[in-house]
């Protein structure tokens, strides 16, 4: 997913917004919806890059058993911001 970063830049202007506050707000807001999601990993971060405005979900890496593993994955996002359901095994 990305974000349209000169939308942005606009409403920062215009509303006096800090960019900083924007995409914190942003953040914080698409990192619960994809909580919300059956298949979401505990502990996943959400990470807008502040100049291309594409929006990636890190997700901690889960072994065999559920457990979490020190390594990170980066989740595809689709259009809607959500990551797609995992792949059946």
């Amino acid at each position: 997913m990305d974000i349209d970063m000169e939308a942005l830049r606009a409403l920062e202007r215009d509303r006096e917004i800090p960019m900083t506050v924007l995409v914190e707000a942003l953040e914080d807001a698409m990192l619960n919806a994809y909580e919300k999601t059956d298949h979401h990993v505990a502990g996943s971060r959400v990470q807008l890059d502040r100049k291309t405005g594409r929006v990636t979900v890190f997700a901690p890496e889960l072994d065999d058993e559920g457990r979490r593993s020190a390594s990170t994955t980066t989740l595809p996002t689709t259009s809607d911001g959500s990551p797609p359901p995992p792949p059946a095994r």
